[in-house]
């Protein structure tokens, strides 16, 4: 896929994780210690794959297809919760009024009405909301070009590079890999790499 259709397909992508998010959350709004469910990477499987292509030059690409859906679902949900907390020039009723029921009038009080209480749900478990001002930008260029990459032993680069994003901040790298910096260092430590 080139570059510009990898853009597109990013942005496809953001339109079904908006009302992925409108809909969790008008299921879970009001539900205490409810929180938004994010799938996590498996560091124990992305150290095999790394160490599978550093012994064959091959990768199994049902593994990275894997890594590479979890890395845009994250980053989408990601990209969303920081809008909706309001951290970037976008009001969220501007954000998401296209995405809203039409059966009722929606205006900017209303959708701030409506989500009240957000920050409870798009949190984790140390109530850290769930956004970032500093990954958001170059997550998007990284993604852009693991989705446009279409050697999938090239692939792995990409990811490679999103992790070390995720991996400056412990809070960030706790919403990709299960165990978050302690999960990456399992990765780093079982190939051989400096953490």
């Amino acid at each position: 896929m080139d570059y510009e259709s990898a853009v597109y397909y990013l942005y496809d992508q953001e339109t079904d994780m908006i009302f992925h998010i409108i809909h969790e959350w008008n299921c879970n709004k009001g539900k205490e210690n409810k929180l938004q469910y994010w799938e996590l990477l498996n560091p124990k499987m992305i150290a095999k794959e790394w160490e599978y292509n550093y012994k064959t030059g091959a990768v199994h690409e049902k593994i990275i297809n894997k890594i590479q859906n979890v890395c845009i679902d994250n980053y989408l949900k990601l990209y969303i919760n920081t809008v909706l907390f309001g951290h970037t020039s976008l009001h969220p009723f501007d954000y998401l009024e296209s995405y809203l029921p039409e059966d009722e009038e929606w205006d900017k009080d209303k959708v701030d009405e409506w989500l009240e209480d957000f920050e409870w749900f798009a949190c984790d478990d140390n109530w850290n909301w769930k956004i970032s001002d500093y990954a958001i930008d170059e997550m998007q260029r990284l993604l852009v070009n693991l989705i446009a990459e279409e050697d999938y032993t090239k692939k792995l680069f990409w990811i490679d590079q999103i992790l070390n994003v995720v991996h400056q901040r412990s809070d960030l790298s706790s919403w990709f890999i299960d165990g978050g910096y302690h999960g990456l260092n399992i990765i780093f430590d079982q190939i051989g790499l400096p953490a």
